[in-house]
């Protein structure tokens, strides 16, 4: 049986507040063993660059969630009044607009 795929997209640089608290998210999530994807769009993408040892690079190191980065289209389609909508095969969409 495929497992169902729950995206996170983050689209912009979270305050640094927040992104502790993304971060518990997306563990919470993969400690449930959910297969997680989060998508890092714009300036978003800045969480990566904390060094080696950022805590999202560990997160797909140690195989948690799977990041990428890039366009929005490519991974959330949009239905009426522009919600995200997922296909039959995938979980939830979470967008994330900071």
């Amino acid at each position: 049986m495929n497992k169902r795929t729950y995206r996170i997209v983050i689209g912009d640089l979270p305050e640094a507040a927040d992104r502790r608290e993304l971060l518990e998210l997306v563990l919470a999530a993969a400690s449930l063993d959910l297969h997680v994807q989060v998508r890092l769009l714009g300036r978003a993408r800045e969480l990566l660059d904390d060094g080696i040892d950022s805590a999202w690079r560990q997160l797909e190191d140690q195989a948690l969630a799977e990041i990428l980065t890039g366009q929005t289209e490519d991974v959330v389609a949009t239905g009426p009044a522009g919600r995200p909508q997922s296909s039959a095969s995938d979980g939830p969409i979470v967008v994330i607009r900071t």
